[in-house]
């Protein structure tokens, strides 16, 4: 390892050197002795300053805000991205909406923002662990969901995460994961169903997902052709469903049972929105990559709840549960 490190050194001088454990941009950063790497921002976070909101102007929720509280709104939303980006998921879906009200924001706004503030104080201590996999036994594992509009909530936002697994979780078996990417996003058009925010979310997430297995080839080895990702035949095959004989390859999970039938069915979609058949066809052609038979995204239930919270802010609870290392 040292002369790694000394070979690194002499093409790209460095001052101080720092191992095990330490901090490094806001990022408290822990290799264990099992080389586990548990990152977290509890300090960090724990610093965020609040919004000062007085009683009189609290009770104005429907008012306004000034320029001078539109700053510190962009302040306090710009720290909280930065602990959501690096190791805390669970605050990915409020962020996304409150960035979506920066331009309209109200007195409400800003206690909402305050009381993020608040949960993400409340759960400092939330971790990410990279746990160490055997290279010939990686597979990638993708969650999307999606929040449909509504009445009161007009906009529709679209979650996902990506995971670093053991192959052995195709066959349905208890297995270390590394949340590696995750993330929610308003979507920039207008969806007409549930089954529509759903497809969306999905071939979001498979985009995404593809852009990994492409930067994991390339890591393995930086002669593939990667600005051509579709000739690269060294990518950690693709997503599949479960069958009796379950396959060793990357999964993607949705709770959408009618995303899950429109995508893995062989006959023709009875689905009515065209614009979503195109999207199911477009997420079919990305699921073919690298395989040798037909196949989907794996529907979930129940274990799978956890992840709504990438779309739904009031399921966060589930998250905390799902990325404490400690349970």
């Amino acid at each position: 390892m040292q002369e790694q490190i000394s070979k690194l050194e002499s093409k790209y001088p460095f001052g101080s050197k720092k191992s095990r454990a330490f901090t490094f941009t806001g990022i408290d950063l822990k290799q264990n002795t099992d080389n586990s790497i548990e990152m977290s921002q509890s300090q960090y976070v724990r610093n965020i300053n609040s919004i000062c909101i007085k009683p009189e102007r609290r009770a104005q929720e429907a008012e306004p805000v000034t320029e001078s509280e539109r700053h510190l709104l962009r302040g306090l939303i710009g720290s909280l991205q930065y602990a959501a980006v690096h190791t805390r998921p669970d605050l990915t879906s409020s962020l996304s909406q409150l960035q979506s009200q920066i331009n309209n924001a109200t007195v409400t706004t800003l206690i909402m923002a305050n009381k993020t503030l608040h949960l993400a104080k409340k759960h400092h201590d939330v971790t990410i662990k990279i746990q160490p996999i055997n290279i010939q036994d990686l597979r990638f594992l993708a969650f999307s969901d999606a929040s449909f509009a509504s009445k009161v909530k007009p906009e529709s936002y679209a979650g996902m995460i990506i995971m670093a697994t053991d192959k052995a979780i195709s066959q349905n078996k208890t297995c270390a994961v590394s949340p590696l990417s995750w993330g929610t996003k308003k979507i920039q058009r207008v969806v007409t169903s549930t089954l529509s925010a759903e497809a969306t979310a999905l071939s979001t997430t498979l985009d995404q997902l593809t852009w990994i297995r492409v930067y994991w080839a390339w890591l393995n080895n930086p002669k593939i052709p990667w600005q051509k990702p579709e000739t690269v035949k060294t990518l950690p095959e693709a997503v599949t469903v479960p069958t009796l004989k379950a396959e060793d390859k990357d999964l993607a999970i949705t709770d959408c049972k009618s995303l899950y039938d429109l995508t893995t069915r062989t006959a023709v979609p009875s689905c009515q929105e065209f614009r979503t058949q195109l999207v199911a066809r477009s997420i079919k052609d990305i699921l073919s990559e690298n395989r040798h038979n037909n196949g989907g995204p794996q529907n979930s239930s129940g274990p799978g709840r956890g992840y709504d919270a990438m779309s739904q802010r009031h399921l966060c609870f589930w998250l905390h549960f799902s990325v404490d290392p400690k349970k």
